[in-house]
């Protein structure tokens, strides 16, 4: 999600002089809130379009970088995201959201090591930002770090208590290191929130299988069933049936 950020007339336009760059600069402005509408409108593309423009008439416009870059990112174009990004950032645009959005380009072209080192930056330029919390722990898990997730989870739940998925996220991981107890109790949370899906249902099914607590495992398969059922979703199902044949073995062994 976006934050606002607050932006300078000189630095919005990248600076430039009298006379003709003057009237070059005020049209070069219009075209790019003209991109800018037609971006919120979730017309990238268009935006794009608009934002090229711009940077024809304007080439050191670093806002116009900055928000084709998001354009880019969010029509998956990642490696073009992250070249405008770069672009703003060595004209000097150094702030939390270029980092964040270069951060989510590079995690969606597996540079998860790349990526980490993104949201750290936009850490440390708002320690308070649950958002770089989350993705920077999405990285980790990636790459297998399962506590350092959890520590960051940590982190942006303290910052953020009511985000339902945080608890979701660190069940799945304290569940990856045996931290079955641990895991069923954030999925409880999760559900608690109204965070209601099949899979929470099957992951805390799986939790319970681990901690032998057989019958309530079955009982969170069953509610999975039914709700993928709700959903249209049959993927899961499978997996559900075949685990609750097993357990219905275990009880009757």
């Amino acid at each position: 999600m976006k934050k606002l950020i607050i932006i300078s007339f000189l630095l919005l336009i990248g600076g430039y002089g009298f006379g003709q760059d003057n009237d070059l600069g005020d049209i070069a402005v219009e075209i790019y809130e003209k991109g800018k509408l037609k971006a919120d409108a979730k017309d990238y593309d268009g935006a794009i379009i608009d934002y090229n423009k711009a940077i024809e008439l304007i080439p050191h416009m670093i806002i116009a970088y900055y928000e084709r870059g998001i354009a880019y990112y969010e029509i998956g174009k990642f490696n073009e995201s992250i070249q405008d990004l770069d672009s703003a950032i060595i004209r000097g645009f150094k702030v939390l959201d270029v980092y964040y959005y270069r951060g989510l380009a590079k995690a969606e072209l597996k540079d998860f090591q790349g990526a980490i080192n993104e949201f750290s930056l936009a850490i440390a330029l708002d320690p308070d930002d649950d958002y770089s919390y989350n993705e920077r722990a999405d990285a980790k898990f990636e790459l297998g770090n399962y506590r350092g997730a959890i520590a960051d989870l940590d982190t942006s739940i303290t910052l953020y208590p009511a985000n339902e998925e945080t608890y979701f996220f660190r069940g799945i991981c304290r569940s990856k290191i045996g931290e079955d107890k641990l895991a069923i109790e954030d999925y409880n949370i999760a559900l608690n929130l109204k965070y209601k899906t099949h899979f929470i249902y099957f992951k805390r099914g799986n939790s319970k299988y681990n901690v032998k607590n057989y019958e309530g495992a079955l009982k969170d398969y069953n509610k999975a069933t039914r709700s993928a059922l709700l959903n249209n979703i049959n993927f899961q199902i499978v997996n559900v049936s075949t685990k609750s044949k097993s357990i219905d073995k275990l009880n009757n062994s």
